[in-house]
């Protein structure tokens, strides 16, 4: 019952395919050997979705009992079956898009640098890349961030491929270390894929612009990554002889009444289960002088006038956040540039929203009574140790002067 609310939970992507179809080879069960090594982690994500009963949460409380009733019933499972259902979870999506958007940024400074060692003079300005009249814009597709997943989900294959021809178990820590090495080349691998594109001038439209992302793909990520996995499990993985392993192949039900009590548990939780907007007592008597006020669902407050157009959108630290890249192109808007600036002393985002004749420009950051900031981490730590109530201000406008002059005032406010 509990997984049919989850059933929206997963999105049947490309990714998701590909996980699905290389899982039985992943994912492997030493038979016999049992474990109640996932009874506790269990036993705390009952307790925090008892307190934040959000999909999120019950989709720990879930896997971790479905791995504690498989290790007490049938068998060890590996750790690579942990690393594959959180890459195609969407806690991994919001990762990726939260930390994905700073990289981008940072990709683009650095592009910019390398090629200015060409001789000719390349402009970094947020996302946007400058040369001689022609604009490079580096969004989510062109920074091949979308192929992280894919690059993990290779890490995997390749970890659990050596384990297997080599005779050797690899400890989570491990795995931690060479995934980690995986999300580095993929940083790397997208870096010379911007700067090739950039200095040959090759458009999105253009079918290059495809090939050269999966040339570099090959050439500085997947030829590579073989080469270490391989060296790693030849200098720092020690062979290891399994225990003998039962005949046994069906599950044999230990601690039945532990199994039923999470069971209880989790369809307890399921049934409480709310949207992640929903939870908490949100503050919505926040007034803007000069604007017409309207609710909207999920708490979001929106302020109009005849300039510009603010929304407050309150968020909580483990929430996916919406900001205008994910909202505004949910109506069929693209994103023409983003950048980072400093205005009245604080550093914002701001960028320019495109659909046809239609120019938006937008700013956005996060606050709360004692902090304005527009770094992840630091507004997430404070909302989870303080128990602070953060917002989404974003603010757009139809010209920038405009833009500018209220940023000003919500930040004097």
């Amino acid at each position: 019952m509990s997984v049919v609310f989850l059933r929206e939970y997963f999105v049947w992507t490309s990714t998701l395919i590909t996980a699905v179809i290389i899982a039985p080879y992943i994912c492997t069960i030493e038979r016999g050997i049992f474990s109640l090594r996932y009874l506790i982690p269990t036993l705390i994500t009952i307790a925090i979705a008892s307190i934040v009963p959000v999909k999120t949460t019950l989709f720990f409380t879930i896997l971790f009992a479905t791995l504690f009733l498989i290790e007490n019933g049938l068998g060890k499972v590996n750790s690579m079956a942990i690393f594959l259902l959180l890459l195609i979870s969407p806690i991994f999506n919001y990762a990726s898009s939260a930390l994905g958007f700073p990289i981008r940024l940072l990709l683009s400074e650095l592009a910019a640098s390398i090629l200015s060692y060409t001789g000719s003079h390349y402009k970094s300005e947020g996302n946007m890349i400058t040369h001689d009249g022609f604009e490079f814009s580096v969004d989510q597709a062109c920074a091949g961030l979308n192929m992280l997943a894919v690059s993990l989900i290779l890490g995997l294959f390749l970890i659990t491929y050596y384990q297997k021809k080599l005779n050797k178990r690899i400890s989570f820590q491990q795995a931690v270390i060479l995934l980690s090495i995986t999300v580095l080349m993929n940083i790397l691998c997208n870096l010379f894929r911007i700067v090739l594109l950039i200095l040959f001038k090759v458009m999105p439209d253009n079918i290059l612009h495809e090939l050269i992302g999966i040339i570099c793909f090959i050439t500085y990520l997947i030829i590579p990554l073989v080469y270490i996995v391989k060296l790693f499990f030849k200098h720092f993985i020690k062979q290891q002889h399994l225990n003998p392993q039962t005949t046994a192949s069906q599950l044999i039900l230990r601690y039945q009444l532990v199994h039923f009590a999470l069971l209880t548990a989790a369809l307890f939780i399921s049934s409480k289960l709310k949207s992640g907007d929903h939870v908490g007592k949100l503050a919505n008597q926040v007034q803007i002088q000069g604007y017409k006020k309207e609710n909207l669902e999920n708490g979001i407050m929106k302020f109009e006038n005849s300039q510009s157009l603010i929304y407050l959108k309150p968020t909580i630290f483990y929430a996916p956040e919406h900001n205008p890249m994910v909202c505004w192109k949910g109506s069929g808007y693209d994103f023409k540039s983003i950048k980072k600036e400093i205005i009245s002393g604080r550093e914002i985002y701001t960028g320019t929203l495109i659909k046809g004749n239609d120019i938006i420009y937008t700013a956005w950051w996060f606050e709360s009574k004692q902090l304005r900031t527009i770094n992840q981490l630091s507004w997430r730590w404070k909302a989870l140790k303080d128990n602070n109530q953060f917002y989404l201000i974003n603010i757009n406008a139809s010209s920038p002067l405009v833009l500018i002059k209220t940023i000003k005032e919500m930040l004097l406010r």
